[in-house]
């Protein structure tokens, strides 16, 4: 394991994030949309995770009055399986949780890695949106509740 950091995401980190997502997602959100949610959208919240330096991961958050919603969130496939995604998404829930009283995402149905991960931090299937993704697979709909410091969902946050 290396040095792991987490900070904002600029400009300079679009490049390693649309080849990697080309790798994980087999498609990418692309340099136009990531600059335009960086600089233009003022609902929107992204950071990175470094590795000795490297990028190795990010995740998008926008925050909509007491909303929340994961927009985009990976793990490079060289590093998945070492609580790296955890790491991150424990970031992302300290950010919420000051911030918001529900939080959504999609995840793809076949996805059951992620949807595991999701689940032990309170998120549940709340619906499907069908023919989500660009190959016309389903996502699932998955949301966490959040009512406040003592809130069964937020249990297992750290």
């Amino acid at each position: 394991m290396g040095r792991i950091t987490i900070r904002p995401m600029i400009s300079e980190d679009i490049d390693a994030i649309v080849l990697h997502e080309e790798i994980v997602f087999k498609n990418t959100l692309g340099k136009k949309l990531l600059n335009r949610e960086l600089n233009d959208n003022q609902f929107a919240e992204y950071y990175v995770m470094l590795n000795n330096g490297d990028l190795i991961g990010y995740i998008g958050l926008w925050c909509i009055f007491d909303n929340g919603q994961i927009t985009n969130f990976y793990i490079h496939p060289d590093f998945q399986g070492r609580g790296y995604g955890k790491q991150l998404l424990e970031f992302a829930l300290k950010i919420f949780k000051a911030k918001v009283y529900v939080i959504t995402l999609e995840v793809r149905k076949s996805n059951m890695k992620a949807q595991e991960l999701y689940k032990k931090y309170g998120f549940y299937v709340g619906g499907t949106r069908k023919n989500y993704y660009e190959n016309s697979e389903d996502a699932l709909l998955m949301v966490c509740d959040i009512e406040g410091e003592n809130n069964d969902n937020t249990s297992n946050w750290i």
